[in-house]
């Protein structure tokens, strides 16, 4: 009677870690494809802002780095530097509208104007020798603008 107990427990156990590798293998299955999902649509998102530069050179932003990181999360970084001259507040809200459906795009206008105005509120005097953009583009975008080139980078 003992012995059937034991045998009992035994296959049991046996069944459970049977079962957990299993399962194990599902989770392992399913990690795979979420991170390779992820890539897919960060690789969808990145050639979709590749779109822009033409537009942003054509206002006379120049690529001066380009880079791009590939792992789990894939990610494109790139610098690029203008004149400050070349937008105004106004000629940056005339680009957000007439490029209103290109989100990318949008994204980077909003940004510069946004900086120019934030600027003007401090009442600082003085102008830019340079307008410098940097773009990571990654799961989530990330937009920097800097007026004069940056000591902290």
């Amino acid at each position: 009677m003992l012995n059937k107990i034991k045998k009992t427990i035994s296959d049991a156990g046996d069944a459970i870690r049977e079962q957990a590798g299993n399962v194990t293998d599902v989770i392992k299955e399913q990690a795979s494809n979420v991170s390779d999902s992820i890539k897919e649509k960060t690789y969808l998102l990145i050639e979709d802002w590749l779109t822009i530069f033409p537009t942003l050179e054509g206002h006379g932003l120049k690529i001066m780095s380009f880079g791009l990181s590939v792992g789990l999360s894939p990610a494109l970084d790139v610098e690029l530097r203008g004149k400050p001259t070349a937008f105004t507040v106004e000629s940056l809200s005339k680009l957000i509208e007439e490029n209103k459906g290109n989100q990318p795009l949008t994204t980077v206008f909003r940004a510069i104007k946004t900086t120019y105005e934030w600027h003007a509120k401090t009442g600082a005097k003085g102008s830019f020798n340079s307008i410098l953009l940097k773009l990571s583009v990654k799961i989530t975008p990330e937009v920097k603008v800097y007026l004069g080139t940056p000591l902290l980078t």
